[in-house]
């Protein structure tokens, strides 16, 4: 997930902040976090700790992904080890950006974990939450504000004549 979508999905910026932000950096370079703390949007504390989490994120998805396809193969698709590497995939998912991914996931480690424990083991509700975030991320309020967020810090530099 791209920073200012971050902060913007945590409620802790507006898509006008951000996009402030990026127009600072448009013009006079840097870093876009770095133009957050200066319009007073973030501390260089809560910057780190996000940056780390980003990185993390990025770090651990191969290792979630390789490790849900070995317990598919060893115990299956519907068993509670599957289901549980299902959720921690879905997890890093979302801290990833990648919502919808994140949801489908989500969805399929809380029937798992749902059939095998029920609604009230506490490995069925952190799935359920995980789920329930990614819902969120695709579906909720600032669902919009971040798609359009992204096209704007997707949309390629002008070429100068």
């Amino acid at each position: 997930m791209l920073l200012g979508e971050m902060v913007v999905a945590r409620g802790i910026a507006t898509v006008e902040q951000v996009m402030s932000a990026l127009e600072r950096q448009r013009v006079s370079g840097g870093h876009l976090g770095a133009h957050l703390i200066a319009l007073g949007v973030l501390t260089s504390l809560e910057l780190s700790a996000l940056l780390v989490e980003q990185n993390d994120a990025r770090t651990a998805l191969p290792f979630c992904e390789q490790t849900l396809v070995r317990w598919e193969r060893e115990f299956g698709v519907h068993h509670p080890a599957t289901a549980r590497a299902r959720c921690n995939l879905a997890q890093t998912l979302l801290a990833g950006g990648q919502a919808e991914a994140a949801l489908a996931e989500g969805r399929m480690a809380v029937n798992a974990l749902r059939a095998a424990y029920g609604d009230d083991h506490a490995w069925t509700k952190k799935a359920e939450a995980v789920k329930t975030a990614a819902h969120h991320a695709v579906h909720g309020p600032e669902a919009a504000a971040l798609a359009r967020l992204r096209t704007l810090t997707e949309q390629p530099e002008p070429q100068s004549a």
